[in-house]
C-alpha cells in the first residue's frame, strides 16, 4: 500500500511530460523517436500523444482525473483497511500471511459491507 499521496504526484508529472511533448511537437524538427527519448518514455507513448495534439491542440494532452471507481470506503474505513493489511493475512485468521484479491475482499466484505464486484 502506497502513502496515498503519490498517485496524484504521477498523474500530474505525466501530464507535465504530455504539455512538454506538445511543446516540442510545436516548435517542429525532432522526431517522435527523438522526443520519445528526450522524455524518457516509448516512442508509441510520444506517437499517440502526437496524434492527439494534432486533433486537439494542448488541451488534448491534458489530464481528464484519475480513471476507476468511486471507492466506497470512507477516509477511517481505508485507514484501518491498510492497517490491517499491513498485519498480515495470518492476524485476520489465514493459514498463510500473503494477500490475495480473494483475501482482500473478502476482508472488504466482512469488515465494511462493501462489495467490489471488479476484484475477483
Amino acid at each position: 500500500m502506497g502513502t496515498g499521496h503519490g498517485t496524484g504526484d504521477f498523474h500530474r508529472a505525466r501530464e507535465q511530460m504530455r504539455l512538454t511533448a506538445g511543446q516540442l511537437f510545436e516548435q517542429g524538427g525532432r522526431t517522435d523517436a527523438e522526443i520519445a527519448r528526450l522524455l524518457g518514455v516509448s516512442a508509441q507513448a510520444v506517437h499517440n500523444w502526437h496524434h492527439a495534439w494534432t486533433a486537439g491542440g494542448s488541451d488534448a494532452l491534458r489530464g481528464h482525473g484519475i480513471a476507476g471507481a468511486q471507492c466506497a470506503l470512507d477516509d477511517v474505513q481505508r485507514r484501518d483497511l491498510r492497517e490491517l493489511l499491513r498485519r498480515g493475512a495470518k492476524d485476520y485468521g489465514f493459514s498463510t500471511d500473503g494477500w490475495t484479491l480473494a483475501r482482500v475482499r473478502r476482508v472488504i466484505i466482512e469488515r465494511f459491507s462493501v462489495v467490489y464486484d471488479s476484484l475477483s
